[in-house]
């Protein structure tokens, strides 16, 4: 788990301190319609998932992004339409590795 201890300052725990600073969500990640859709049709024998929620992401990185830095509006844009990116890796035989990705796209606006 992670969080932030000041503005500028992430910490990142392992089980089972991370119990003792990050209250236990009331849902699991599994029940997120945002990681179902960046992750639902990823195979499920796999080593593990990684995810991104982009709303989360862009949120971070545009308040820790000094202003010299930020990113320009049209990479900002383009991200901002994406809803999560899901990567998982599996070995379906041996000495086979598999990585697959998944670019969630969020919903047209009407």
């Amino acid at each position: 788990s992670y969080g932030w201890h000041q503005k500028d300052t992430m910490f990142i725990t392992l089980p089972p301190a991370s119990a003792l600073f990050v209250p236990k969500p009331a849902s699991g990640l599994d029940a997120d319609p945002k990681f179902k859709a960046a992750t639902g049709s990823l195979p499920t024998n796999t080593i593990g998932y990684f995810y991104v929620d982009m709303e989360k992401a862009i949120a971070i990185a545009q308040a820790t992004t000094p202003p010299d830095k930020k990113v320009p509006p049209q990479v900002l844009t383009l991200l901002k339409n994406v809803q999560g990116i899901g990567v998982t890796a599996s070995t379906p035989g041996q000495g086979v590795a598999s990585v697959e990705m998944l670019l969630a796209l969020k919903p047209a606006a009407k």
